[in-house]
């Protein structure tokens, strides 16, 4: 593939989306697409990106509603912890942190 061709571009623009949606690093991102990670935070704010990443978690819409929905249970357990208990708030908090950014990276 020519150097800095369309093509090339495009499969570095898929592989940061799914690095995103994956939660990896900026670095490690950079080490699979064989760029820097000034390029990955470049490419990572292109429009062309946010829509490849739209179009990437659209299968996943039921998905991503059920999980909303467990989301907001686990927060309101959470909140309402007096005392430990044999679930793991933090987890379910991490979880739920982790929903925040991947409905973030969906809306765009």
């Amino acid at each position: 593939m020519p150097t800095g061709s369309n093509a090339q571009k495009e499969h570095k623009r898929y592989l940061v989306a799914t690095g995103l949606l994956a939660g990896k690093s900026q670095a490690v991102i950079a080490g699979e697409a064989g760029c820097q990670p000034r390029h990955v935070r470049r490419l990572a704010r292109e429009p062309a990106t946010h829509f490849l990443i739209r179009e990437l978690l659209r299968p996943y819409g039921r998905q991503l509603a059920r999980c909303t929905a467990l989301a907001v249970s686990a927060i309101f357990r959470a909140l309402q912890a007096r005392k430990q208990t044999t679930e793991d708030h933090g987890a379910q908090l991490a979880g739920v942190g982790r929903l925040a950014k991947l409905l973030k990276m969906a809306q765009g």
